[in-house]
């Protein structure tokens, strides 16, 4: 059985990115060629403010307590990609907006969440591993953001 709120995130996500199309058509928010892009046709940007409020609303809907510390947690990485979409941010810039969502993470999260915190003896090994996924893990899916929906079916994938 799928859940509701699996079904509510969907079709949310699917509205506001149609709302969210509209206005970036209409106010010339569109990809341009750059050595990041390699097929421009006419792409909406700021999809991501949609994608960012669907998650938001299920991951309240799932779990109460961890659904806040994930949202504000991926705030600066929220903030930066609007950024980068209207004016494309350096590669420094995103590493420490990654950087800082992974320490906002593990701070508001606790020691639970650290990956292998049981298997590592030291706590900030512990941090060192967590805090590397994350970053890794928010690159890859940055590298593969503008191939025309890759990101999108890899992250329906891993979903």
């Amino acid at each position: 059985m799928v859940f509701p709120w699996v079904i509510l995130t969907f079709a949310l996500s699917y509205t506001l990115s149609l709302g969210v199309e509209f206005v970036a058509k209409r106010r010339g928010y569109i990809a341009k060629a750059s050595y990041r892009r390699k097929k421009v046709e006419s792409v909406p940007l700021l999809g991501g403010i949609a994608i960012f409020m669907a998650a938001s609303v299920g991951l309240l809907m799932v779990d109460r307590g961890v659904g806040p510390i994930l949202i504000l947690s991926a705030l600066p990485l929220f903030i930066g990609g609007i950024i980068d979409d209207l004016a494309e941010i350096k590669g420094r810039t995103k590493l420490m907006a990654q950087l800082l969502s992974a320490t906002l993470f593990i701070t508001l999260s606790g020691k639970e969440s650290l990956l292998l915190h049981d298997l590592i003896p030291h706590t900030w090994a512990a941090i060192l591993v967590t805090t590397a996924f994350l970053v890794g893990t928010t690159n890859s899916f940055n590298l593969i953001d503008g191939m025309d929906g890759f990101a999108t079916t890899t992250g329906v994938i891993l979903w």
